[in-house]
Formats: structure tokens, C-alpha cells, sequence
């Protein structure tokens, strides 16, 4: 467990930070600037914070008030910067045993060579930086701070600068390894696929503070405030009044006057009519409905009719924006391709869209 409360102030920027991170692999999210970076700081030792405490498993690495500042080395924590950092005039055998230290020639030669084989490095121990890939640096980079045995693991974007197959490969890679050594990391991205793939809970910083923490699920489809949503991409986010309450239906009619549509939202405790809601659905949970198809009781409430005015190709998906008031767009849509081909859909075509019921989340009022 890893209990972080500290407090820096940098003049332009002040991080203030409480977490108790229990989970396996914690992603650190948010945008540039949002304190992310200056977090691994202050767990890592390189930057002292003006007040509070750092604990892992116990142990306290910092303590303002009791005088305590634990000296890097003897946190043993393993730090992987997002450029490797790997020394120009070491080998990779060379690069990697580097941070090893108390042991005897054997026993170091014996976790080089281990560590090597589990991060597929094989053949490349007389290699230098410039003689391999960006991928195969970044690899060297965890080993070398896997192979001093850490505490815990910090990966300050590790990926951000490798191509889309290598970045995959790693990510697989770095599963892999959780699983096998069982070491707690903390991982900062502030890319949206990776922090869903990777995370077993997700930190979202803004401005130097928490503005969400939870499982993955959680985040991305039940987000607390408006600028945890449209970090990860809910693109659909409406402000109406409640015009019907139905407690024991578990839903509510609003009135979504901007966009001139009525909708029918899940119920919530103590919500009155005539009080304002904000509410938001994922572009991946907006259906076209095909004209031949009976329409899903769960469906018939919130059905919509318009026009796509205009679509955009994203690799294995497209985006299609949806319009009946008039403005540019209403909803933004996410589908894959194979349902855009089946559906044959033209910019300019009428078409009637759906909310899927369930997948409608009320965000709280800040």
C-alpha cells in the first residue's frame, strides 16, 4: 500500500495531494500539467515536498513534521523515464547491471542474464543505445529497474514516443511482468486506450489535485465531474431539467432545452422536478437504428430523429455526428466499422438514433 498526503508549492503550480493506492497497477491520468510527473517526483525522492507524509507498506520515505526523508537508494524504488536514459558507453548487459549493488560477480552476472530472458533481450547483451530499436531501449530501461529487486515500480509515460505495435508489445510486456514479480507500479499516461488497458485503478489529477480515483470502470463510464468525462472521451454531455420523476420505475423524464430533445434518464434519490441535472452517454453507446428492426423496449424512450451531418474515419472506426436542433452537431456516435459498412450510412442521410438506457450516467452538479 502506498499512502501519499503531501503538499508542494512551485510558485506557478501546487500539487496537493491524499491517496491511499491499493491496487496492483495504479495509472496516474490527466492532462499536461496536471501534476503527474511531480507525483512520481515526491514517491521517488527527487523532490521534497513542503509538507506531509509518504508511506509503502509501512514504511516511511517522508515525514515533514518527524524530520524523515528517506535518501533515494534506500527507497528502493525502480523509475523508467519516458526517454530511456540508458548509458551511451555501457553495453546492454552493462546498462542493466548498473544499479546493482552488494552482490558478488556471479550472483550479478545471474540477474543480468535473467532479467535479459524475461524482457526478451536476448543477443543483444554486447549491444549498445545506438545499435537498437527504441522499443529494445525502453526494455533495457525496465530492466534495469526490475533487476535490483524495487518496491515499487514508477513509469513516467514510458511509452509516449514508440510507435503503436511497439507500444502494444510493451504494454503486454509490462502485464506480464506484474503478474510474475507481483511489484506494485505506478504508471502515468495521459493516453486513454493505455490507462484501460494497463490500470487496475486510475488516478485522475487536474490542477495539481484528485479529481477521480477508482477501477476502470468506474472512470470511464461512471465519471464524477464534467472534466473526468470529457478526459476520457464522453463527448455527449447534456444539462436539462426534470420535468416527471418516476421513482419506482428508476427513471425520470428531463428536458434538454440547448438541444431541444426530451430524454428519459435513470433515477435519482431526492431528485425533484423541476431541478436541474447533468447527464452524459458514450459515443460508443449511441445506436442507428436500422429501419427494418424492432426497436428494444429498453431503447423507445430515448429515440431520436436527425440527420448525419457529417462523418469522420478513424482507422477501425468511424465517427459520425448526429444533428436535429440547430446547432452544428447534437451527439457524437463511435462505431466500428463492420457495423458502419453493414448500415451503409451517408453524410446527409435521416436517421433515427438511440441511448442505450443503462449506459446513461448522472454526473453530480459541481
Amino acid at each position: 500500500m502506498i499512502d501519499i498526503h503531501v503538499a508542494k508549492d512551485l510558485g506557478n503550480f501546487s500539487l496537493n495531494l491524499s491517496l491511499s493506492l491499493q491496487k496492483g497497477l495504479t495509472v496516474l491520468f490527466g492532462p499536461s500539467g496536471s501534476g503527474k510527473t511531480l507525483t512520481l517526483h515526491t514517491i521517488a525522492g527527487l523532490v521534497e515536498p513542503d509538507s506531509g507524509t509518504i508511506r509503502l507498506n509501512g514504511v516511511v520515505y517522508f515525514d515533514k513534521k518527524g524530520g524523515v526523508n528517506l535518501p533515494i537508494p534506500r527507497r528502493r524504488v525502480g523509475y523508467v523515464f519516458q526517454e530511456p536514459s540508458l548509458f551511451p558507453h555501457m553495453n546492454v548487459f552493462e546498462n542493466i547491471a548498473y544499479g546493482i549493488s552488494g552482490l558478488s560477480s556471479e550472483e550479478r552476472r545471474r540477474r543480468v542474464k535473467h532479467m535479459i530472458a524475461k524482457m526478451r533481450l536476448g543477443g543483444l547483451e554486447k549491444n549498445f543505445p545506438h545499435q537498437i530499436s527504441g522499443g529494445q531501449k525502453q526494455r533495457v530501461a525496465l530492466a534495469r529497474a526490475l533487476v535490483t529487486s524495487p518496491l515499487l515500480l514508477l513509469l513516467d509515460e514510458p511509452f509516449a514516443s514508440l510507435d503503436n505495435p511497439v507500444r502494444e508489445k510493451l504494454r503486454l510486456d509490462l502485464i506480464r511482468i506484474r503478474e510474475e514479480d507481483h511489484v506494485p507500479v505506478v504508471f502515468v499516461t495521459h493516453d486513454v486506450e493505455e490507462a484501460f488497458v494497463l490500470s487496475d485503478e486510475i488516478v485522475v489529477l487536474n490542477d495539481g489535485k484528485v479529481e477521480q480515483i477508482g477501477g476502470k470502470e468506474d472512470i470511464f463510464y461512471r465519471p464524477q465531474t464534467q472534466k473526468v468525462a470529457k478526459f476520457f472521451g464522453v463527448k455527449n454531455i447534456f444539462r436539462g431539467k426534470i420535468t416527471e420523476i418516476h421513482p419506482e420505475e428508476g427513471e425520470m423524464t428531463v428536458w434538454v432545452e440547448e438541444k431541444g430533445f426530451q430524454g428519459s434518464i435513470p433515477y435519482r434519490e431526492g431528485a425533484v422536478v423541476g431541478e436541474w441535472v447533468r447527464f452524459c452517454i458514450r459515443p460508443e453507446e449511441i445506436m442507428v437504428l436500422k429501419e427494418d428492426r424492432p426497436i428494444k423496449k429498453n431503447l423507445k424512450a430515448n429515440i431520436f430523429t436527425g440527420k448525419i451531418v457529417r462523418i469522420v474515419e478513424k482507422g477501425a472506426e468511424h465517427t459520425l455526428f448526429f444533428k436535429q436542433s440547430r446547432d452544428d452537431y447534437d451527439f457524437e456516435i463511435s462505431m466500428p466499422n463492420l457495423a458502419y459498412r453493414s448500415l451503409r450510412i451517408k453524410e446527409g442521410q435521416l436517421v433515427k438514433v438511440a441511448f442505450k438506457w443503462e449506459s446513461i450516467w448522472l454526473i453530480p452538479e459541481e
